[in-house]
């Protein structure tokens, strides 16, 4: 928006820029945004569900996890939100590999060998039971408010995506199911940029 004064915030603004910055957003999709009645909730009900969240978050983390969760309820993945608290809360780092969701199982579908530790490590249709010991299941409802998706398919696609995440320097204990024998693989990690041109390449292929 041309007109709209731009200010040098911090992470974590104060309280008044907080609010400043929740609605800034909020009108514009109140005033632009063409499918507000698909929004998960009364978009007014939600900016007063929000402003005392805004209010209260006590760091940068809580305050950008409550603009993401904000976006989450407009339920359209064209929308998004990204910042450096995000990627420190989610993680820049991702396994060396991509995720499909099929049968109401998260499997694998692409494996970037060249960043695995030994040759099969990680194997194209190995089906993903637990991360870090926390089964598929639970991470991916602790996760929900958070993933913006447009239907189920998106949903499913983006927290695959999530899924793989962890901070810089962490590694990735999965519990996996191959051929019917449950065993762990405990994975290196690789950053964002190394991911996604892995990712490009491998599409391009």
């Amino acid at each position: 928006f041309n007109h709209e004064k731009r200010y040098d915030f911090p992470l974590y603004p104060e309280e008044n820029h907080r609010i400043l910055g929740l609605c800034r957003y909020w009108n514009a999709l109140n005033y632009f945004y063409a499918y507000k009645e698909l929004i998960d909730g009364d978009w007014e009900e939600l900016l007063e569900e929000f402003i005392p969240r805004v209010l209260n978050a006590s760091d940068a983390e809580g305050y950008h996890l409550s603009i993401l969760e904000l976006a989450a309820r407009t339920k359209d993945s064209h929308n998004s939100v990204r910042s450096n608290p995000l990627w420190m809360k989610f993680g820049s780092y991702f396994a060396p590999c991509q995720l499909v969701y099929m049968d109401d199982k998260y499997v694998v579908s692409r494996v970037f060998a060249e960043y695995l530790e030994y040759p099969g490590q990680l194997q194209r249709g190995d089906i993903i039971v637990k991360r870090n010991d926390v089964t598929v299941e639970s991470f991916r409802e602790s996760m929900r408010k958070y993933v913006v998706a447009s239907n189920d398919a998106a949903f499913h696609f983006t927290f695959g995506k999530m899924f793989l995440q962890a901070t810089p320097e962490d590694r990735i204990e999965f519990t996996i199911s191959r051929g019917g024998q449950v065993m762990n693989i405990n994975l290196p990690t690789i950053n964002y940029s190394a991911h996604r041109r892995a990712v490009s390449e491998a599409t391009a292929e």
